[in-house]
């Protein structure tokens, strides 16, 4: 890049041409094309790390992130199923938006990810459940934290700051799967607030 952006720093590498999966064993030395797929042409800084991978219900999730903002990217996903690569949608859609670098995922049946909009000073977190028929994640609940509602900059920063900081910290949703630290708190009379903490 030539100058300092909300993409990105000035010497970062950024490339714009198109993408390509191969798939080879892991002991392989040739490599198949998955032309099955249609990837979109991105662009996306190499020099902040755009790739993640996560495993999820015994199989692999591959994510790809181009940056939009300084803080809000669009992930794109893809996991390995019976023998090829297949395309991961979330809600009929190729893409999410999401803020930092990653998504999370809970009891191999739900993934979190969260927006912070700066510009309408609110956060946004949407949880997911897999729908393993469809290879797709289905919207399950949006929590909204807005800074013209009373403690909504408070909570919103606190849930972002939980959120980021700790691995097993996620903000509620409809579907509670209990465990044995929820029934220890039931026990001592904790009520869950906005987060739940694994």
């Amino acid at each position: 890049m030539d100058d300092n952006s909300a993409l990105g720093e000035q010497g970062d590498t950024q490339y714009s041409r198109e993408l390509a999966f191969y798939l080879a064993e892991i002991d392989g030395k040739v490599g198949y094309l998955q032309d099955q797929l249609t990837i979109p042409e991105l662009i996306i800084n190499l020099d902040r790390f755009p790739f993640g991978e996560y495993m999820f219900k015994e199989q692999s999730l591959i994510t790809i992130r181009q940056i939009e903002a300084s803080n809000i990217s669009t992930a794109y996903m893809w996991t390995y199923d019976k023998g090829e690569m297949k395309e991961v949608l979330l809600d009929d859609s190729a893409s999410i938006s999401i803020s930092g670098d990653r998504v999370k995922f809970l009891k191999e049946q739900y993934m979190q990810s969260y927006i912070y909009n700066n510009g309408e000073g609110e956060w946004i977190y949407n949880s997911w459940k897999w729908d393993e028929e469809k290879t797709s994640f289905i919207g399950l609940s949006e929590k909204v934290y807005k800074s013209n509602v009373e403690f909504g900059v408070e909570t919103g920063q606190r849930l972002e700051k939980a959120w980021k900081s700790k691995e097993n910290y996620y903000v509620s949703y409809p579907e509670f799967p209990f465990n044995e630290k929820s029934l220890e708190h039931f026990e001592k009379g904790i009520l869950l607030a906005d987060g739940i903490n694994y």
